[in-house]
């Protein structure tokens, strides 16, 4: 019997014993002790930063505030070395804030005493090192590429979608340092093709360029080595920040567009300082990311491919979220007709041997992409065949190098005025070229727009214009503000696990599961239920996933939800729907709601969960499932106006290819007046029916105007202990896929930063891109090889280890994710913020 919580969660935890340090109530300013320096600093008119250095060696820092003596607020502060900080926003001038801190000393905490500080808009003081945000993990990992077409003329991209039928994921634009605008093509200084692009394709991938060597005159600098020289120095002196903001502010208007910024595009040593750009490439990046706290960005370092600049000028692994190349002929090896009549060869092979080295040598650091990519004239003309084998090249680049980005410059160079070499890139105006472009690209390696950010089955006839994403959708239960809800699952064990690592803030909710038919049987340890029927505390069961106790799940965790999964298969009881329906288990189904009517706060109550999985014996017959649904919720409302019914599909590619069709989950539901939420389950970040699924739910609940609980997810076949990806099922299931056969077999071998980019990126980004219906998250941090229904020989399959704390980097990365402004945490006052 595994070990359950004894103690209910509060905000402090793991403690051993608190210690108030001195009192200091109603002190401004900086503030040192022997364990630990503290202040609080003006960042702008409506932010401060809560600032603790640790001298002590913390492993975790937790701060508590109020403002003007009103709500109790209480985070993990953002760790940075033995600093830790938090931005309080929305501060108006004499807005007064009192905190103070929990820390972690040794095996002890600690509280401090009160500091208080008043915010009276003196000059900023921004943090001298701040916290760099590693932005929102845009690559799309592994085997996956971002298509992106270019270069800055709108009308060039509706040709494209027109003619190919298929939106790229996204656009590709021109700027300038120095005017600090998109200015270049049909931009001009009012954006005006980017505010397009945020009206017809929401959520798309845009590349910006900053220029800096192109036309340094503009900014009063000469055009030569020496006048860029001078301008990267006056941009670490604070000449140019005016112009760097007004980027952040481009890039913060357009809040759903997820930007990718070339700071200084195909930059060498010959016009870059090595020393002068990467002071200038950070500056610039730090001043976006932290300074004007722009999380919708991640920067671009571009070289040209020559090795030692690739190496020289390289900034550093702080600010740089990719690295990038160009790949024109030149680059491929094919020769180019120059303006003067030249025919310039260049070198022979597929690849040139510079852009090899210095490819692999990028991989080794950073998500790679190719920036910038367009087929030039060659001396034998731009015919057929020599497009044809341009393209060709560039693709095999890609796909050999596993490169995550691509950017092709699709356009009529001679009528922007571009002499030779350049001509026509334009893949769509030769039948034969386009043919030759859609087989290479219609495949789930290049990602398309789908509305969210990524669509790895690309769908032949799209909708030139998309329509916008709607406004979030709220309903029971949902946060009031734009946040989303952080459940953690899926067992006491697990739970308390994560809870007492201390690493992480109080998750928004915690999962639990019961077997409706058993919640009054002593034979069933009650269903899981955690009570008799006289509401008597019982034992904790474990049917080989853990220790459930519904009742600790609820009491144990006062400041989080509850969100409960409802057993009610025919596996073990046969006609168990119908009797349900017909009332044989009336008094099972009233014993539940007056449990739920005693917890504090909404139940989410996923009923019959996972309705179209093949596992699920009985959900077949369609009208049994419904009436058992709607008499559950029915009885169950008449006691418990806290209840929140989830309508959860399975959304696995596992089902679908075991019974070999994709079922219409509409069949399944009961009706809007007996659904609160829709949710759906989240396994294979990597498979393209894992997308096509889900895509499939969350245009059912927008149609039904039903907020969307991701009710179950987790890495499954990783395990984040021992780094490693294994064979998740029975080889004729996914026979195409070397990972994957017997379960438990094909063990390979992967990073904490593999497995954070090949799953948890996806999964995040694809949370994010459709906040608008995704209220709510539930992960399940388990050991599941510990457990026996999980473990060898793998009769479930293979789940791994999901638990997030195991492993330094993804633990890091975890909260990293966790304490942006995204997410909504479990707090004493959590239930005042949600929706009723």
């Amino acid at each position: 019997m595994k070990a359950r919580p004894k103690y209910s969660k509060s905000l402090v935890i793991m403690l051993i014993v608190t210690i108030l340090a001195f009192i200091a109530v109603g002190v401004a300013g900086a503030q040192t002790t022997s364990d630990y320096s503290q202040n609080c600093d003006y960042i702008d008119s409506d932010t401060s930063r809560i600032v603790f250095t640790s001298n002590c060696s913390s492993s975790y820092v937790y701060v508590h505030y109020t403002v003007n003596k009103g709500q109790d607020m209480n985070y993990l502060m953002k760790k940075n070395g033995n600093t830790w900080t938090w931005d309080v926003d929305g501060l108006k001038s004499n807005d007064v804030v009192d905190y103070w801190f929990t820390y972690q000393k040794e095996n002890t905490q600690y509280d401090t005493g009160w500091y208080s500080y008043t915010h009276d808009g003196s000059s900023p003081n921004p943090d001298p090192d701040p916290q760099p945000n590693p932005g929102n993990g845009f690559s799309p990992g592994s085997g996956k590429t971002l298509l992106l077409i270019g270069q800055t003329f709108q009308n060039e991209f509706q040709e494209y979608v027109n003619g190919t039928g298929i939106a790229p994921a996204g656009s590709s634009h021109y700027g300038e340092l120095y005017s600090g605008t998109i200015n270049q093509g049909d931009d001009a200084n009012n954006h005006a093709y980017l505010k397009w692009i945020n009206s017809n394709y929401p959520n798309a991938y845009v590349q910006v360029a900053m220029s800096i060597k192109d036309n340094p005159a503009s900014g009063g600098y000469s055009n030569d080595p020496q006048g860029v020289y001078n301008a990267l120095i006056d941009v670490t002196n604070g000449k140019w920040d005016n112009s760097i903001d007004n980027f952040a502010k481009t890039f913060k208007s357009y809040p759903n567009l997820k930007f990718m910024l070339r700071i200084g595009y195909e930059v060498n040593t010959y016009f870059f300082n090595s020393t002068a750009y990467k002071n200038a490439y950070n500056y610039i990046a730090n001043r976006i990311r932290n300074v004007n706290r722009t999380n919708n960005v991640e920067f671009i370092y571009h070289p040209v491919r020559g090795f030692e600049d690739v190496q020289g000028l390289y900034p550093g692994n702080q600010y740089v979220d990719w690295i990038a190349f160009s790949a024109f002929n030149h680059d491929v090896c094919m020769e180019t007709l120059e303006a003067d009549g030249r025919i310039v060869p260049n070198g022979s092979g597929v690849i040139d041997s510079n852009l090899k080295k210095s490819i692999e040598w990028a991989k080794e650091r950073k998500p790679v992409m190719i920036a910038e990519s367009a087929f030039q004239t060659p001396g034998g003309g731009q015919t057929t065949e020599n497009f044809k084998i341009y393209l060709d090249r560039l693709f095999n680049i890609v796909e050999n190098y596993d490169l995550q980005g691509l950017v092709y410059i699709n356009s009529d160079w001679h009528a922007h005025n571009w002499s030779l070499p350049w001509g026509d890139s334009r893949v769509e105006i030769n039948e034969t070229v386009k043919n030759y472009w859609l087989q290479r690209v219609n495949n789930s390696r290049y990602i398309h727009y789908s509305g969210s950010g990524y669509n790895p089955t690309p769908n032949p006839n799209p909708t030139p214009n998309p329509t916008p994403s709607p406004t979030k959708i709220s309903g029971k239960g949902c946060p009031k503000d734009d946040r989303t809800l952080l459940i953690v699952g899926q067992d006491l064990q697990s739970v308390y696990n994560y809870v007492n690592s201390g690493h992480f803030p109080t998750p928004s909710g915690v999962t639990s599961y019961l077997n409706l038919y058993g919640v009054r049987d002593p034979n069933l340890g009650y269903g899981g239920l955690g009570e008799d029927p006289n509401g008597n505390v019982v034992s904790d069961v474990d049917w080989g996933a853990g220790p459930i106790n519904t009742r600790n799940a609820a009491f144990g965790y006062p400041d989080s939800t509850l969100a409960i999964g409802v057993y009610m298969t025919e596996q073990y009881y046969p006609n168990g729907l119908t009797n349900i329906a017909n009332g044989a288990y009336d008094a099972e189904i009233d014993r539940l709601g007056t449990f739920i009517s005693s917890v504090k706060g909404p139940v989410f109550l996923r009923i019959g969960y996972e309705f179209d999985g093949v596992w699920n014996v009985g959900y077949n017959n369609y009208t049994n499932y419904k009436n058992a649904y709607k008499r559950i919720i029915e009885r169950i409302r008449a006691k418990a106006d806290n209840v929140v019914s989830v309508w959860q599909a399975c959304t696995s590619p596992v089902d679908d290819i075991v019974e070999g069709y994709r079922e219409d989950i509409s069949n399944w539901y009961p009706g809007d007046e007996y659904v609160d939420w829709v949710g759906y389950s989240w396994f294979l970040s990597h498979h393209d029916l894992q997308y096509s699924l889900s895509d499939e739910v969350l245009k059912f609940a927008r149609s039904r105007n039903k907020p969307v609980l991701l009710s179950e997810s987790a890495p499954q076949g990783y395990d984040l202990k021992n780094l490693t990806k294994r064979a998740i099922n029975t080889g004729g299931f996914y026979n195409t896929d070397p990972f994957y056969g017997a379960p438990g077999t094909n063990t390979t071998n992967l990073s904490a930063d593999a497995i954070w980019n090949n799953w948890f990126v996806p999964y995040f980004n694809y949370i994010r891109t459709n906040s608008d219906v995704i209220r709510g998250v539930s992960y399940i941090n388990a050991n599941w090889d510990s457990q026996p229904k999980w473990a060898p020989p793998y009769n479930e399959g293979y789940w791994g280890d999901s638990r997030v704390e195991v492993n330094a980097t993804i633990r890091q990365k975890w909260l990293d994710e966790m304490n942006s402004d995204f997410w909504l945490h479990g707090s004493p006052d959590l239930f005042n913020q949600l929706q009723p």
